[in-house]
Protein backbone atom coordinates (compact mmCIF):
# COMPACT_ATOMS: atom_id res chain seq x y z
CA UNK A 1 0.00 0.00 0.00
CA UNK A 2 1.97 3.35 -0.87
CA UNK A 3 2.12 6.20 1.68
CA UNK A 4 -0.64 8.69 0.00
CA UNK A 5 -3.54 5.74 0.79
CA UNK A 6 -1.65 4.79 4.15
CA UNK A 7 -1.96 8.02 5.28
CA UNK A 8 -5.62 8.19 4.26
CA UNK A 9 -6.76 5.43 6.09
CA UNK A 10 -5.41 6.38 9.31
CA UNK A 11 -7.07 9.76 9.18
CA UNK A 12 -10.10 7.97 8.47
CA UNK A 13 -9.72 5.08 10.98
CA UNK A 14 -9.06 8.43 13.59
CA UNK A 15 -12.10 10.01 12.44
CA UNK A 16 -13.85 6.75 13.45
CA UNK A 17 -12.72 6.49 16.88
CA UNK A 18 -13.13 10.55 17.43
CA UNK A 19 -17.08 10.01 16.44
CA UNK A 20 -17.84 6.49 17.98
CA UNK A 21 -20.15 8.03 20.10
CA UNK A 22 -22.29 9.44 17.36
CA UNK A 23 -23.44 5.47 16.41
CA UNK A 24 -26.84 6.70 17.09
CA UNK A 25 -26.89 9.44 14.49
CA UNK A 26 -23.99 8.72 12.21
CA UNK A 27 -23.90 4.56 11.44
CA UNK A 28 -21.30 5.34 8.77
CA UNK A 29 -17.60 6.92 8.34
CA UNK A 30 -16.89 6.76 4.33
CA UNK A 31 -14.25 7.57 2.07
CA UNK A 32 -14.54 8.81 -1.03
CA UNK A 33 -11.22 8.99 -3.56
CA UNK A 34 -9.97 8.63 -6.59
CA UNK A 35 -6.66 7.17 -7.82
CA UNK A 36 -7.40 7.72 -11.60
CA UNK A 37 -8.30 11.04 -12.52
CA UNK A 38 -11.83 12.11 -13.18
CA UNK A 39 -11.59 13.19 -16.82
CA UNK A 40 -14.04 16.28 -18.64
CA UNK A 41 -16.73 15.04 -21.70
CA UNK A 42 -13.81 14.60 -24.11
CA UNK A 43 -12.25 11.49 -21.58
CA UNK A 44 -8.78 13.27 -22.42
CA UNK A 45 -8.52 16.45 -19.90
CA UNK A 46 -8.57 15.97 -16.00
CA UNK A 47 -11.03 17.93 -14.31
CA UNK A 48 -8.83 20.74 -12.31
CA UNK A 49 -8.11 21.70 -8.61
CA UNK A 50 -5.32 22.22 -5.69
CA UNK A 51 -6.09 21.82 -2.19
CA UNK A 52 -7.78 25.14 -1.79
CA UNK A 53 -10.58 24.61 -5.05
CA UNK A 54 -11.31 22.81 -7.70
CA UNK A 55 -14.20 21.46 -9.53
CA UNK A 56 -17.50 20.23 -7.80
CA UNK A 57 -17.69 16.74 -6.52
CA UNK A 58 -21.22 15.92 -4.74
CA UNK A 59 -21.49 12.33 -3.43
CA UNK A 60 -25.03 11.25 -3.46
CA UNK A 61 -27.59 8.64 -2.51
CA UNK A 62 -29.81 6.93 -5.14
CA UNK A 63 -32.87 6.69 -3.02
CA UNK A 64 -35.86 4.31 -2.35
CA UNK A 65 -35.39 3.32 -5.68
CA UNK A 66 -32.11 2.53 -6.09
CA UNK A 67 -31.26 4.66 -9.46
CA UNK A 68 -29.61 7.72 -10.45
CA UNK A 69 -31.37 10.93 -11.35
CA UNK A 70 -30.35 13.14 -13.63
CA UNK A 71 -29.65 16.64 -11.84
CA UNK A 72 -32.13 19.91 -12.60
CA UNK A 73 -30.77 22.94 -14.42
CA UNK A 74 -29.70 24.33 -10.72
CA UNK A 75 -27.92 21.12 -10.52
CA UNK A 76 -30.13 19.93 -7.53
CA UNK A 77 -30.45 15.91 -7.17
CA UNK A 78 -34.36 15.03 -8.23
CA UNK A 79 -36.33 12.00 -7.46
CA UNK A 80 -35.57 10.64 -4.43
CA UNK A 81 -31.74 10.76 -4.89
CA UNK A 82 -30.08 12.68 -1.47
CA UNK A 83 -27.09 14.68 -1.75
CA UNK A 84 -24.60 13.59 1.34
CA UNK A 85 -22.16 16.19 0.98
CA UNK A 86 -19.62 18.57 -1.38
CA UNK A 87 -16.01 18.13 -1.89
CA UNK A 88 -13.77 19.52 -4.69
CA UNK A 89 -10.98 18.19 -7.19
CA UNK A 90 -7.20 18.73 -5.79
CA UNK A 91 -8.80 17.89 -2.08
CA UNK A 92 -6.55 15.33 -0.30
CA UNK A 93 -3.99 15.26 -3.11
CA UNK A 94 -1.83 19.06 -2.40
CA UNK A 95 0.79 17.74 -4.58
CA UNK A 96 -1.12 16.78 -7.48
CA UNK A 97 -2.91 19.61 -8.73
CA UNK A 98 -5.27 19.63 -11.92
CA UNK A 99 -5.13 15.77 -12.28
CA UNK A 100 -8.67 15.02 -11.61
CA UNK A 101 -8.37 13.63 -8.01
CA UNK A 102 -9.48 13.79 -4.35
CA UNK A 103 -9.77 12.27 -1.09
CA UNK A 104 -12.38 13.23 1.07
CA UNK A 105 -14.33 11.27 4.49
CA UNK A 106 -17.98 11.84 4.52
CA UNK A 107 -20.24 11.66 7.31
CA UNK A 108 -24.32 11.59 7.06
CA UNK A 109 -27.49 10.07 8.94
CA UNK A 110 -28.04 8.65 5.42
CA UNK A 111 -24.45 6.50 4.59
CA UNK A 112 -24.74 2.93 6.79
CA UNK A 113 -24.23 -0.27 5.67
CA UNK A 114 -26.35 -1.24 2.63
CA UNK A 115 -26.30 2.37 1.30
CA UNK A 116 -26.28 2.61 -2.26
CA UNK A 117 -24.02 5.70 -3.06
CA UNK A 118 -22.21 7.49 -6.19
CA UNK A 119 -20.61 10.72 -6.96
CA UNK A 120 -21.37 13.21 -9.53
CA UNK A 121 -18.24 15.79 -10.67
CA UNK A 122 -18.28 18.84 -12.49
CA UNK A 123 -16.87 20.96 -14.75
CA UNK A 124 -16.93 23.85 -12.65
CA UNK A 125 -16.68 24.70 -9.00
CA UNK A 126 -20.43 25.45 -9.11
CA UNK A 127 -23.42 22.91 -10.41
CA UNK A 128 -25.27 24.86 -12.85
CA UNK A 129 -25.48 24.05 -16.76
CA UNK A 130 -21.31 22.94 -16.78
CA UNK A 131 -20.24 19.54 -18.21
CA UNK A 132 -20.25 16.69 -15.36
CA UNK A 133 -20.45 13.18 -15.22
CA UNK A 134 -21.60 10.03 -12.86
CA UNK A 135 -19.59 7.17 -11.53
CA UNK A 136 -20.96 3.56 -10.94
CA UNK A 137 -22.85 3.32 -7.63
CA UNK A 138 -21.67 1.77 -4.76
CA UNK A 139 -22.77 -0.08 -2.10
CA UNK A 140 -21.77 0.22 1.26
CA UNK A 141 -20.34 -2.87 3.27
CA UNK A 142 -19.20 -1.62 6.79
CA UNK A 143 -19.24 0.73 9.02
CA UNK A 144 -15.79 2.21 8.17
CA UNK A 145 -15.61 1.85 4.48
CA UNK A 146 -13.85 3.39 1.77
CA UNK A 147 -14.10 3.21 -2.10
CA UNK A 148 -11.90 4.50 -5.41
CA UNK A 149 -14.39 6.01 -7.73
CA UNK A 150 -11.38 6.53 -10.15
CA UNK A 151 -11.82 2.83 -10.86
CA UNK A 152 -14.97 3.20 -12.68
CA UNK A 153 -12.88 4.84 -15.67
CA UNK A 154 -10.89 1.69 -16.07
CA UNK A 155 -14.54 -0.13 -16.41
CA UNK A 156 -15.01 0.34 -19.84
CA UNK A 157 -14.92 4.12 -19.30
CA UNK A 158 -18.64 3.76 -17.37
CA UNK A 159 -18.49 7.60 -15.93
CA UNK A 160 -21.71 8.60 -18.16
CA UNK A 161 -19.83 12.16 -19.45
CA UNK A 162 -22.04 14.81 -20.23
CA UNK A 163 -20.38 18.21 -22.01
CA UNK A 164 -21.29 21.68 -21.83
CA UNK A 165 -24.83 21.92 -21.39
CA UNK A 166 -27.44 19.35 -21.08
CA UNK A 167 -30.51 21.18 -21.17
CA UNK A 168 -32.61 20.01 -24.54
CA UNK A 169 -34.64 23.39 -24.56
CA UNK A 170 -33.58 26.85 -25.17
CA UNK A 171 -35.89 28.79 -23.00
CA UNK A 172 -37.25 31.72 -24.43
CA UNK A 173 -40.03 32.75 -21.58
CA UNK A 174 -42.11 31.38 -19.16
CA UNK A 175 -45.19 33.58 -17.49
CA UNK A 176 -48.05 32.56 -15.31
CA UNK A 177 -51.23 34.52 -16.08
CA UNK A 178 -53.83 35.20 -13.00
CA UNK A 179 -57.60 34.83 -14.37
CA UNK A 180 -59.73 34.76 -11.40
CA UNK A 181 -60.82 30.84 -10.91
CA UNK A 182 -57.72 29.55 -12.77
CA UNK A 183 -53.90 30.22 -14.06
CA UNK A 184 -52.73 30.00 -17.32
CA UNK A 185 -49.15 29.22 -17.59
CA UNK A 186 -47.29 30.33 -21.29
CA UNK A 187 -43.63 29.33 -22.33
CA UNK A 188 -42.01 29.50 -25.70
CA UNK A 189 -38.84 28.15 -26.67
CA UNK A 190 -36.29 29.34 -29.25
CA UNK A 191 -34.81 26.12 -29.72
CA UNK A 192 -35.46 22.19 -29.03
CA UNK A 193 -33.12 19.25 -29.25
CA UNK A 194 -34.16 15.67 -28.59
CA UNK A 195 -37.25 17.36 -26.64
CA UNK A 196 -40.33 15.14 -26.21
CA UNK A 197 -42.41 17.55 -24.85
CA UNK A 198 -43.24 19.08 -21.11
CA UNK A 199 -44.55 18.37 -17.68
CA UNK A 200 -46.00 21.34 -15.24
CA UNK A 201 -45.59 21.13 -11.73
CA UNK A 202 -46.64 22.91 -9.01
CA UNK A 203 -46.09 23.70 -4.97
CA UNK A 204 -47.74 26.24 -2.26
CA UNK A 205 -44.02 27.00 -1.02
CA UNK A 206 -40.65 27.38 -3.31
CA UNK A 207 -39.44 24.42 -0.86
CA UNK A 208 -42.25 22.34 -0.28
CA UNK A 209 -43.00 18.92 -1.88
CA UNK A 210 -43.57 19.86 -5.87
CA UNK A 211 -47.05 17.85 -7.41
CA UNK A 212 -47.00 17.49 -11.18
CA UNK A 213 -50.15 18.90 -12.81
CA UNK A 214 -49.90 17.39 -16.56
CA UNK A 215 -51.86 13.54 -16.53
CA UNK A 216 -49.43 13.24 -19.53
CA UNK A 217 -46.54 14.85 -21.48
CA UNK A 218 -47.43 18.26 -23.50
CA UNK A 219 -45.63 17.77 -26.72
CA UNK A 220 -42.49 18.98 -27.95
CA UNK A 221 -41.54 19.95 -31.26
CA UNK A 222 -38.14 17.38 -30.67
CA UNK A 223 -35.78 19.53 -33.04
CA UNK A 224 -36.58 23.01 -33.79
CA UNK A 225 -34.92 26.23 -34.30
CA UNK A 226 -37.63 28.23 -34.55
CA UNK A 227 -39.79 29.80 -31.90
CA UNK A 228 -42.23 27.67 -30.29
CA UNK A 229 -45.13 28.41 -28.08
CA UNK A 230 -46.64 26.59 -25.66
CA UNK A 231 -49.79 26.78 -22.40
CA UNK A 232 -51.43 25.45 -20.18
CA UNK A 233 -54.30 25.79 -17.57
CA UNK A 234 -54.52 25.22 -14.19
CA UNK A 235 -58.39 25.10 -12.71
CA UNK A 236 -57.06 23.57 -9.37
CA UNK A 237 -56.60 26.64 -8.02
CA UNK A 238 -57.86 28.41 -4.70
CA UNK A 239 -58.63 31.65 -4.10
CA UNK A 240 -55.87 34.10 -2.67
CA UNK A 241 -53.19 31.42 -2.44
CA UNK A 242 -49.58 31.53 -3.19
CA UNK A 243 -48.23 28.89 -5.89
CA UNK A 244 -44.98 27.78 -7.26
CA UNK A 245 -44.49 26.68 -10.76
CA UNK A 246 -42.19 24.48 -12.36
CA UNK A 247 -41.53 23.72 -16.32
CA UNK A 248 -39.70 20.52 -16.44
CA UNK A 249 -38.57 19.28 -20.67
CA UNK A 250 -37.90 16.19 -21.22
CA UNK A 251 -35.69 14.59 -23.55
CA UNK A 252 -35.65 11.79 -26.18
CA UNK A 253 -33.15 9.75 -23.52
CA UNK A 254 -35.97 10.34 -20.89
CA UNK A 255 -34.06 13.30 -18.78
CA UNK A 256 -36.13 15.85 -16.99
CA UNK A 257 -35.03 19.61 -16.48
CA UNK A 258 -36.62 21.95 -14.45
CA UNK A 259 -37.25 25.37 -15.24
CA UNK A 260 -38.09 27.73 -12.80
CA UNK A 261 -39.78 28.30 -10.37
CA UNK A 262 -42.82 31.40 -10.96
CA UNK A 263 -45.02 32.16 -8.57
CA UNK A 264 -47.87 34.59 -8.01
CA UNK A 265 -50.95 35.10 -5.57
CA UNK A 266 -54.38 34.23 -6.94
CA UNK A 267 -57.55 36.26 -7.49
CA UNK A 268 -60.51 36.22 -6.10
CA UNK A 269 -63.53 34.72 -8.11
CA UNK A 270 -66.10 38.02 -9.17
CA UNK A 271 -69.88 37.33 -7.30
CA UNK A 272 -70.91 39.70 -10.68
CA UNK A 273 -70.69 40.06 -13.85
CA UNK A 274 -69.62 43.78 -14.75
CA UNK A 275 -69.04 45.98 -17.45
CA UNK A 276 -66.96 49.80 -16.00
CA UNK A 277 -66.35 52.96 -17.59
CA UNK A 278 -63.73 52.55 -20.59
CA UNK A 279 -60.69 54.80 -19.25
CA UNK A 280 -59.74 57.36 -20.56
CA UNK A 281 -62.58 58.90 -21.81
CA UNK A 282 -62.73 60.74 -23.91
CA UNK A 283 -60.13 58.63 -25.87
CA UNK A 284 -58.45 59.60 -29.04
CA UNK A 285 -57.31 56.93 -30.50
CA UNK A 286 -57.17 54.12 -27.90
CA UNK A 287 -59.08 53.31 -24.53
CA UNK A 288 -59.52 50.88 -21.95
CA UNK A 289 -62.59 48.23 -21.16
CA UNK A 290 -62.54 46.29 -18.05
CA UNK A 291 -65.60 43.84 -17.28
CA UNK A 292 -65.57 40.97 -14.96
CA UNK A 293 -66.93 37.88 -15.89
CA UNK A 294 -68.78 35.52 -12.90
CA UNK A 295 -69.14 32.45 -14.35
CA UNK A 296 -67.11 30.59 -17.69
CA UNK A 297 -69.45 30.82 -20.58
CA UNK A 298 -69.70 32.53 -23.99
CA UNK A 299 -68.98 36.04 -23.49
CA UNK A 300 -69.23 39.29 -26.46
CA UNK A 301 -67.58 42.49 -26.20
CA UNK A 302 -69.10 44.75 -29.24
CA UNK A 303 -68.67 48.47 -30.23
CA UNK A 304 -71.96 50.52 -31.83
CA UNK A 305 -72.13 54.14 -33.16
CA UNK A 306 -75.01 55.98 -31.91
CA UNK A 307 -77.55 54.69 -34.78
CA UNK A 308 -76.96 51.44 -33.47
CA UNK A 309 -74.42 50.02 -36.47
CA UNK A 310 -71.70 47.54 -35.45
CA UNK A 311 -68.65 49.15 -35.33
CA UNK A 312 -66.29 46.42 -34.01
CA UNK A 313 -66.03 43.12 -31.87
CA UNK A 314 -63.71 43.27 -29.64
CA UNK A 315 -64.54 40.02 -28.01
CA UNK A 316 -66.59 36.72 -29.01
CA UNK A 317 -65.14 33.48 -27.61
CA UNK A 318 -66.19 31.66 -24.20
CA UNK A 319 -64.00 32.64 -21.17
CA UNK A 320 -63.46 31.16 -17.49
CA UNK A 321 -64.43 33.28 -14.59
CA UNK A 322 -62.38 36.48 -13.72
CA UNK A 323 -61.31 39.79 -14.58
CA UNK A 324 -60.27 40.91 -18.54
CA UNK A 325 -58.65 44.62 -19.86
CA UNK A 326 -59.52 44.88 -23.50
CA UNK A 327 -58.35 47.78 -25.19
CA UNK A 328 -59.89 49.32 -28.43
CA UNK A 329 -57.63 51.27 -30.93
CA UNK A 330 -60.28 53.61 -32.36
CA UNK A 331 -60.76 51.58 -35.33
CA UNK A 332 -63.72 49.67 -37.60
CA UNK A 333 -63.86 46.34 -38.46
CA UNK A 334 -62.21 47.79 -41.75
CA UNK A 335 -59.11 48.55 -39.59
CA UNK A 336 -60.38 52.18 -40.16
CA UNK A 337 -59.61 55.06 -37.21
CA UNK A 338 -63.91 56.09 -36.53
CA UNK A 339 -64.38 59.89 -36.46
CA UNK A 340 -64.99 61.79 -33.21
CA UNK A 341 -68.87 61.33 -31.79
CA UNK A 342 -70.36 59.56 -29.13
CA UNK A 343 -69.90 55.66 -29.45
CA UNK A 344 -71.72 52.61 -27.31
CA UNK A 345 -69.87 49.47 -25.51
CA UNK A 346 -71.96 46.56 -25.36
CA UNK A 347 -71.34 43.41 -22.75
CA UNK A 348 -73.17 40.17 -23.28
CA UNK A 349 -72.12 37.09 -21.24
CA UNK A 350 -74.92 34.63 -21.02
CA UNK A 351 -78.15 36.43 -19.89
CA UNK A 352 -76.76 39.36 -18.81
CA UNK A 353 -76.33 42.48 -20.77
CA UNK A 354 -75.42 45.93 -20.49
CA UNK A 355 -73.59 49.06 -22.19
CA UNK A 356 -71.33 52.34 -21.34
CA UNK A 357 -71.14 55.13 -23.43
CA UNK A 358 -67.56 56.10 -24.96
CA UNK A 359 -66.54 59.23 -26.52
CA UNK A 360 -64.06 59.66 -29.17
CA UNK A 361 -62.71 63.40 -29.59
CA UNK A 362 -60.21 64.08 -32.04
Amino acid sequence: MNTKRCFYLCILLLLGAATAGWTQLFTTTFEAYTSVGIMEADNVTPLKGNSQRGDLVQLLWVGPDGQIAEPDSFGNPTADDSLLGVTHIGHGYPFNPDEGLFAAVFRHELLHTGSKVYVRAWNDSVALNAAYGNSLTYVINSDFDSHDFGLDFLEDNAWRMHGGSFEPVELALFTAANEAGLVVLRWSTFSETDNLGFHLYRATARDSGRVRLTDRLIDGAVNSQTVHNYYFQDFQVEENQRYFYWLADVSASGVEMLHGPISLITQKRPDAFTLQQNFPNPFNPTTSIVYTVKEAGPVRVQIFNIMGQLVRTLVNAPQAAGRYDVLWDGRDMNNQLVPSGTYLCMMEAGSYRTFIKMTMAK
